[in-house]
């Protein structure tokens, strides 16, 4: 029984590896600081969950919700690791990550808006995100 449960749990991580974001490299490359919520709602569409801000997470910058996106697909998410994160300040878009977390627990950078506005796409942005 349990080889069985095993075995169906690698099937469905090969399975889930394989799927890349539904959000394209050109929603994400559309995005610009302070744009309001209603715009990255229209750009990325809804967020999988949103949460006020916590001190663990905040930048330079005030942060005050933060928006996490994901395929809606648990088991896919969990096993490649990739996580997107829109943090807002009063409404207005101040900044931008995604990265995957990988087997060896390192966090390699796949698309970040910065603060300051800079844009930065990680070596495997195109292997996870679609055009």
């Amino acid at each position: 029984m349990n080889k069985i449960v095993l075995i169906l749990m690698i099937a469905s991580m090969g399975v889930a590896c394989s799927r890349v974001s539904p959000i394209t490299q050109h929603q994400l490359r559309g995005l610009r600081l302070g744009m309001s919520q209603d715009k990255v709602v229209q750009l990325l569409g809804s967020p999988y969950s949103r949460a006020l801000a916590a001190e663990h997470f905040q930048m330079d910058q005030p942060v005050d919700e933060r928006w996490t996106y994901n395929n809606n697909n648990s088991v896919a998410d969990v096993v490649r690791g990739v996580r997107l994160y829109a943090e807002f300040s009063k409404g207005r878009l101040v900044h931008v990550s995604s990265y995957r977390r990988d087997l060896d627990d390192r966090t390699p950078t796949l698309f970040e808006l910065s603060p300051d506005g800079h844009v930065q796409e990680g070596k495997e942005f195109a292997q996870w995100f679609r055009p």
